[in-house]
């Protein structure tokens, strides 16, 4: 989230402005001077001087406090900071609101209202006490976003009312602040483990620890070999000069190719701005992935995100899992092609609805890499009839259609080695991922 620069809440405060005190008489002001006025007609009437003065107070009071409120001058500005700086779907982040007053006089009690959008579920309205000159409050509320992306908070607007409730001015403060919200991140096991190792070839393919930590292994002394490399304890054991044969694991690099194709993808929310579903399932996984990785110091490296390439730095790929949008029918392809071009220890596709052009492409990509796959079976996700959604109604016969090509794509990964899941709508994401992994 970015501040932005103070913004004067009252962008009129060097001249009376009647009009917009007027503009700001609330009920009860209303109240007083309608009864004022039917008092006055009454007295009129009736001649009644006693009645003419209790008429003149009822009008007489809304009045004064009218060009009371025109004469208030504010020089508040309104500052906004978010914590934590980034957001993620389902977690709070309490936004502070810093209010000054850069003005000569004390202000009343101000009532804050900011603008903020209807996903991040909250009403951001606040009460700030009378600040002295010069004085800064500071007030805070909480949102709780239900959506990734990019939201905007604010402009703000401050209103002042005096004691008795008669008349209430406003001003909107201009600027606004940004707020990025991330995907979900679910804890996940380990990353994939690397099946080489570098080191002498005899143990080659001895196989490592996940966490990379250096193994160490003794051989018989041969000519030539650094004295500063004998292991004196097997030596003394087994009564023969014994050396150090210390081996590291290759780096694990894992690659993460996300199918963010907008007809492999379905959901079940209404409305122009729908959901969906099957791809916030989607990246929230790659999300996991990629924080589970740098979590390990694993390098995760995201292929298929948007059109700017590869992100391989844990930050920079959230981010762009938070601004992710749905794309073409040729993104995927075009993510597939970027595979071989990395070196890559293991592959971690997450796929939506895949035929088999998409299928043999895959079947290509990364040979000598450990493969998994999150299959999602998107007729799970699909609305039922008669419902709107992002991808419309489903038909039985779409539905069958959907399921069988999602059966046959499973079917020829494992057939080609990949380590293949089908993931349903509501299924747990550690234990599909858990599943996918418990044979690499």
């Amino acid at each position: 989230m970015t501040t932005a620069a103070p913004a004067t809440s009252g962008q009129r405060e060097h001249r009376v402005d009647v009009r917009a005190s007027w503009a700001g008489l609330t009920p009860r002001g209303g109240s007083f001077l309608s009864a004022g006025a039917v008092a006055l007609a009454c007295a009129l009437l009736l001649r009644q001087v006693d009645l003419v003065r209790i008429a003149l107070l009822l009008l007489a009071l809304p009045l004064v406090l009218v060009v009371h409120m025109a004469l208030i001058s504010l020089h508040v500005t309104v500052r906004r900071d978010a914590s934590p700086r980034r957001g993620s779907v389902g977690a709070p982040v309490t936004v502070t609101i810093a209010l000054e007053n850069r003005g000569g006089r004390r202000t009343p009690t101000l009532l804050m209202e900011d603008q903020v959008p209807d996903s991040l579920a909250v009403t951001a309205r606040v009460v700030a006490p009378p600040l002295p000159a010069q004085a800064t409050a500071r007030v805070s509320y909480t949102v709780l976003p239900r959506h990734r992306g990019r939201f905007l908070l604010g402009p703000a607007r401050v209103f002042v009312t005096e004691p008795f409730g008669m008349v209430e001015r406003s001003w909107r403060a201009a600027g606004t602040d940004e707020l990025i919200v991330r995907p979900a991140v679910v804890a996940l096991d380990p990353l994939l483990r690397s099946t080489s190792r570098s080191g002498d070839s005899e143990t080659a393919h001895a196989g490592v620890s996940s966490a990379g930590e250096v193994d160490m292994t003794v051989r018989e002394y041969s000519q030539g070999d650094d004295l500063r490399r004998v292991h004196w304890p097997s030596t003394a054991r087994r009564g023969a000069l014994m050396v150090r044969r210390d081996e590291r694991p290759q780096e694990l690099r894992v690659l993460v190719v996300l199918d963010r194709r907008r007809v492999g993808h379905t959901g079940t929310g209404g409305g122009p701005g729908a959901v969906l579903e099957s791809l916030e399932w989607a990246v929230s996984a790659a999300a996991s992935v990629a924080a589970t990785g740098a979590g390990t110091r694993h390098p995760v490296t995201l292929v298929g995100v948007d059109s700017a390439g590869q992100a391989t730095d844990v930050d920079e790929a959230l981010d762009r899992l938070a601004l992710l949008e749905a794309g073409n029918e040729t993104c995927l392809m075009t993510a597939l092609g970027e595979v071989g071009s990395t070196q890559a220890s293991a592959i971690v596709a997450i796929l939506g609805d895949v035929g088999e052009h998409e299928v043999q492409a895959l079947l290509i990509a990364g040979h000598e890499a450990t493969r998994v796959a999150m299959c999602l079976r998107i007729s799970t996700f699909a609305p039922a009839v008669g419902s709107e959604g992002a991808g419309g109604s489903w038909a039985p016969s779409r539905r069958r259609a959907a399921d069988e090509r999602h059966a046959a794509s499973i079917t020829a990964l494992r057939t080609a080695g990949w380590s293949a899941v089908s993931v349903s709508a509501g299924d747990d994401l550690a234990q599909q991922w858990s599943l996918a992994t418990m044979g690499t």
